[in-house]
């Protein structure tokens, strides 16, 4: 598989890739079933970790430009769900995302292809000049969403956000006009 963007969310994951071979079918079998038992092993729970069956769609990535309208959609999620720090909202915080790895010049995993998304963008290469454009891009956007969400009902809900795990139950808010305070099902961290 070649993987273009992925993100952890608390309680689903998006996944942008790219079969060479009709396998999907039986690599999310067995990347639901493994994922599921490693962090159930790990943290010692049981049951199902995601809710549903997976749901698939295809993406044309001829050259009109959805592939990379899609990756930026799952770059950006963690945005949309009030999941960065209002101090300093950067998706380069959210641990859980391919695009730390995009922005960066090392560690970049063997599996994952920035390279289709910076040519949507006609960024010559994957070097230093096209990961800093594509991290300026990626911040415009960012304060965009941002701006659209910023509610203050997103601002409570994000405010017990920081160290939640993925996975993780939502967050109930406690009545504020008494003065207690926001209480959240924690879930082991990931990492």
């Amino acid at each position: 598989w070649q993987v273009h963007a992925l993100c952890l969310m608390p309680n689903h994951f998006h996944l942008v890739l790219e079969t060479p071979q009709p396998t999907l079918v039986e690599g999310m079998k067995w990347f639901l079933g493994t994922y599921t038992g490693r962090f159930n092993r790990r943290h010692q729970l049981f049951g199902h970790l995601f809710s549903g069956r997976y749901k698939s769609l295809v993406v044309d990535g001829s050259g009109t430009g959805y592939l990379r309208t899609v990756c930026d959609y799952v770059h950006l999620n963690p945005a949309r769900a009030g999941l960065l720090g209002m101090a300093e909202p950067t998706l380069e915080s959210y641990r859980w995302s391919s695009y730390p790895q995009f922005v960066r010049g090392s560690g970049l995993p063997v599996w994952l292809w920035r390279r289709e998304v910076f040519g949507r963008l006609q960024l010559p290469d994957e070097g230093a000049g096209s990961r800093r454009r594509y991290g300026a891009w990626m911040a415009r956007r960012t304060r965009e969403v941002m701006e659209r969400t910023a509610t203050p009902a997103a601002r409570t809900h994000t405010a017990c956000r920081p160290g939640r795990a993925p996975g993780a139950p939502p967050c109930r808010p406690s009545d504020r006009r008494t003065g207690a305070t926001l209480r959240c099902a924690r879930r082991p961290p990931l990492g």
